[in-house]
């Protein structure tokens, strides 16, 4: 994605009058990176373009994450860049979507009068239908809470073999820490003839807590010190990692399915993949005589796996 830019924009470069076309930036997790996929499709379908350079754009949107304050700190700081940017352009539209936009609701057009529209987890399949809306002189915060998986919303994908599949929202437990059922509602599952695959994850992700309001914790004093937070993250991740090793090293001399995704990002000799349960595999991308093997790319093949570390399995193509 480019930077904001920090001087008063080119305006020879800006979105041309009429164009229709948008600067997308995510935050966060999976989830949101699956909603963007969702919102290009919908928007592409109204007749925009994405572009990679906001100054081109005349639909600024940013996908928000509202789990830690430091990702909102983040789209504060952005949306208080786009305000003399605004001022410069009054035809540029800017939008909020995801977790952020949910939890803070209209507030977020009081606080932000450079802020045109404010779409909750549950609405943006509708943001084609809301930037008409805005169009009037409306400035619009759509936040209800719908039915938004009766549906199987087209996704605007990258090429490649890799896609977000997700599988349900929401979540009904209302853990004291936790933000998501405030901001995702209810636990919403996906009708089981829309999943492609459910894969599960041995894997963990840690973070020190982040105080959130609209949580029960909210009300509750933060009354461990950072140090600690830091020392129990450290100690979680140790032994995910300690347990994660020791399954590793039971697969050894096993062959496994795998789906090649490409060269390794680690080493350029290598391939990597997926198998089912989500395991990173890697084996070599060249046989013992120098051919390349880029040509099973994209495709399922069976990896007998040799060793391994706490976080990746290796192997070689299985004998035949």
């Amino acid at each position: 994605m480019s930077p904001l830019p920090a001087a008063p924009i080119d305006q020879a470069m800006a979105a041309q009058p009429g164009s229709r076309t948008v600067y997308i930036e995510t935050f966060g997790c999976q989830m949101n990176h699956s909603d963007t996929e969702v919102v290009l499709a919908r928007l592409h379908s109204a007749g925009y373009q994405r572009t990679e350079h906001m100054d081109l754009a005349s639909l600024v949107l940013f996908n928000t994450c509202a789990v830690r304050d430091h990702a909102e700190a983040k789209v504060r700081g952005r949306l208080g860049a786009l305000k003399p940017i605004k001022r410069l352009r009054p035809e540029l539209r800017i939008a909020l979507m995801g977790c952020m936009a949910q939890r803070e609701k209209d507030a977020l057009l009081s606080a932000y009068p450079q802020l045109d529209l404010v779409v909750g987890t549950d609405q943006f399949v509708h943001l084609p239908q809301l930037l008409e809306e805005i169009e009037t002189g409306r400035r619009i915060a759509a936040t209800e809470f719908g039915d938004f998986e009766s549906t199987l919303w087209p996704a605007q994908r990258a090429a490649g073999i890799n896609a977000w599949v997700p599988i349900m929202r929401g979540c009904n437990y209302n853990c004291t820490y936790c933000v998501v059922p405030a901001t995702r509602g209810k636990e919403k599952s996906r009708p089981a003839e829309q999943i492609e695959e459910e894969v599960r994850f041995a894997s963990s992700y840690v973070f020190m807590n982040s105080q959130r309001p609209a949580t029960p914790s909210a009300h509750l004093p933060d009354d461990v010190p950072e140090q600690v937070k830091r020392e129990r993250c450290t100690r979680l991740l140790d032994l995910q990692l300690t347990h994660q090793g020791q399954h590793y090293a039971t697969l050894h001399g096993q062959s496994r399915a795998v789906l090649v995704e490409g060269p390794s990002k680690n080493d350029d000799a290598m391939l990597c993949g997926r198998s089912i349960g989500n395991l990173n595999i890697v084996f070599p991308r060249y046989a013992p005589d120098g051919a390349s093997r880029d040509q099973v790319i994209g495709d399922l093949v069976d990896i007998r796996i040799a060793r391994s570390t706490s976080l990746t399995l290796f192997g070689d193509l299985a004998p035949e």
